[in-house]
């Protein structure tokens, strides 16, 4: 049925601007937009990145393209920095983690949508983050310590015991390890330098659920830095405290060092505090065209333009308070711009609007948004005239 509804719309009008990547798409409703993309993919098996204002509109954009071409990705974010500093979501972050993995193990065509946040958001290096993509096998020769340090590396903080994702604990010669792409922690045994057992336990009970031969552990955060990045950032942030204590009296510099010595240990022992998202703004960071090529569309212009302008206001009124409150240094561009990004980039521009002089109608329609009868519409769906998408 789904091939039937994809095939009849090859030569659809929207569907065929898609493919030729023109401006004149818009005034789509959420429907229209899905089956149409998922035609022009199906035809042409070009990866799509395409940019929504928020992260609602990309998810409802996923739910209905996902059922239509399975490989479909979500790369979503919190459009406020204040709450991704203060309570990030482990479902986003898990999300996040999971399609960067997807981009640098597998380069095949997909349609990745994402909220303007995610899409310009600061990323890590590519290479970096593909490096730490780890695979242990069973009868593998490594240290306990060489693990371990790889997991530390990785972004996983030791605890005690592992009752949460992305942190690890040790004892005796077993390494207990809780990834965000297993359901319940992992157990690995070792035999002198070689890995003798690995298994998934229950976090509560202890008891084994299963043995397997090989485990994926994946990065547990985007936060990461090369050796060479971390080295030019405190040589970065050691300027900039000269600068602000030239400007602030004692008090409230001794008070923003504390911080920021802070921050310096962090960064330098890979620790994954949220807030250390900021420090990516002294960099020249990666973004998600650097992890993917693709075809970008921005649906729509006007609303990602608007999203941009939002995220950003919020940004520096965030960013100010922190400043003032002597917590964060004075650098206020946490996100890749826009309009530097359209310079450089060509990109598919859908609109709020139709093109009033070459207007292009998808004469798809939903059940709901229809006033006519309902025999009206079978009538019509026999006849061919229109495909109606039953949501």
């Amino acid at each position: 049925m789904k091939d039937t509804i994809l095939n009849k719309l090859q030569s659809n009008p929207v569907a065929q601007q898609m493919l030729q990547f023109g401006n004149n798409i818009g005034n789509l409703f959420p429907n229209e937009e899905a089956l149409c993309m998922a035609s022009a993919f199906m035809q042409d098996q070009q990866t799509r990145i395409v940019v929504k204002k928020n992260r609602y509109e990309a998810q409802q954009l996923y739910q209905r393209l996902k059922p239509l071409i399975n490989d479909t990705l979500l790369f979503v974010m919190e459009e406020s920095l204040r709450v991704q500093a203060i309570a990030s979501s482990p479902e986003d972050k898990q999300e996040q983690l999971y399609v960067l993995t997807q981009l640098v193990k597998e380069d095949k065509p997909r349609i990745i949508i994402c909220n303007t946040a995610a899409f310009l958001r600061y990323l890590p290096d590519k290479e970096l983050f593909k490096s730490l993509c780890y695979k242990f096998e069973v009868d593998q020769e490594i240290t306990m310590a060489e693990l371990k340090q790889k997991l530390n590396r990785a972004g996983y903080t030791k605890v005690n015991y592992v009752d949460r994702p992305c942190t690890y604990a040790s004892r005796g010669g077993i390494v207990d390890v809780y990834c965000l792409e297993y359901e319940h922690p992992i157990r690995i045994e070792f035999f002198d330098t070689v890995i003798e057992s690995i298994r998934l336990f229950h976090e509560e009970t202890q008891r084994t659920i299963q043995t397997i031969d090989s485990v994926l552990i994946n990065p547990a955060t985007d936060l990461l830095f090369t050796d060479d990045q971390i080295e030019y950032l405190q040589k970065e942030i050691d300027s900039e405290l000269e600068k602000q204590q030239a400007k602030l009296i004692q008090d409230d510099y001794d008070f923003l060092l504390d911080y920021i010595e802070k921050d310096k240990i962090s960064i330098e022992n890979y620790n994954i505090d949220p807030h250390l998202y900021i420090y990516f703004s002294y960099l020249n960071a990666n973004k998600l065209t650097d992890y993917v090529n693709g075809h970008i569309i921005f649906s729509s212009q006007e609303e990602v333009e608007s999203g941009y302008k939002k995220l950003n206001e919020e940004t520096i009124s965030f960013i100010q308070e922190m400043v003032e409150s002597h917590q964060y240094l004075p650098k206020y561009c946490m996100f890749h711009d826009i309009l530097t990004f359209e310079k450089e980039h060509t990109i598919q521009m859908f609109h709020d609007f139709l093109d009033f002089k070459h207007p292009i109608f998808s004469n798809i329609e939903t059940l709901e948004q229809s006033d006519q009868p309902l025999i009206q519409i079978l009538e019509n769906l026999k006849g061919g005239k229109y495909l109606y998408f039953f949501g």
